[in-house]
């Protein structure tokens, strides 16, 4: 047969787990997007800073500061709790 009937064609579909704290898999992950340089190792890499959607996205330091305030209005009403730890005379009663 002639070349195009030799072809075949692989389809995969990828879904990356949200990203946590430190790497992990779990945590803030809603709302957050890491770009990956490519696919596989040893595949050519590519500027992921010119992927469209991205311009016109927030300076980090402005979503830094975003994210403080918020985590300050989420917390400023709590209230103190004492967690008893080994050594404490409290922590045998």
């Amino acid at each position: 047969g002639n070349d195009a009937q030799k072809r075949r064609v692989v389809i995969v579909t990828l879904k990356k787990a949200p990203l946590g704290p430190m790497g992990t898999s779990y945590g803030p992950g809603e709302g957050v997007v890491v770009w990956w340089d490519g696919l596989l190792q040893g595949d050519p890499k590519i500027d992921t800073t010119t992927i469209e959607g991205r311009k016109g996205t927030k300076k980090f330091s402005e979503a830094w500061a975003e994210a403080q305030e918020m985590f300050r209005q989420k917390v400023k009403n709590q209230k103190p709790q004492i967690i008893p730890h080994q050594g404490d005379d409290d922590a045998d009663n």
